[in-house]
């Protein structure tokens, strides 16, 4: 299945307070997982997962096969040392 889109950009709001990003990146086959606390939202990426299948099969009325993608949760990325950084940090990674 080849994508128009190269990448969907999602700023993720963690429990209220807390705000991350992920992306669906369709040139690299990766869900991947930006949080300035260093936490691994599985969850979070599961339902990109499920949404990207749920697209497929709505617009384009076929299966998306995902088997070869991977969740990626990148470790070299700046960390906030505070409580109220994390928008900044959000809109750095995108």
């Amino acid at each position: 299945h080849e994508s128009s889109i190269d990448k969907v950009i999602a700023p993720i709001n963690v429990h209220g307070n807390h705000w991350c990003l992920a992306v669906i990146n369709f040139q690299k086959k990766l869900f991947e997982y930006y949080d300035s606390m260093g936490n691994k939202n599985h969850e979070c990426l599961r339902n990109l997962r499920q949404y990207v299948v749920d697209e497929n099969k709505e617009h384009r009325k076929e299966d998306y096969d995902l088997s070869e993608w991977k969740d990626w949760f990148p470790r070299d990325i700046p960390q906030q040392s505070n409580g109220c950084d994390c928008g900044v940090f959000t809109i750095k990674y995108a």
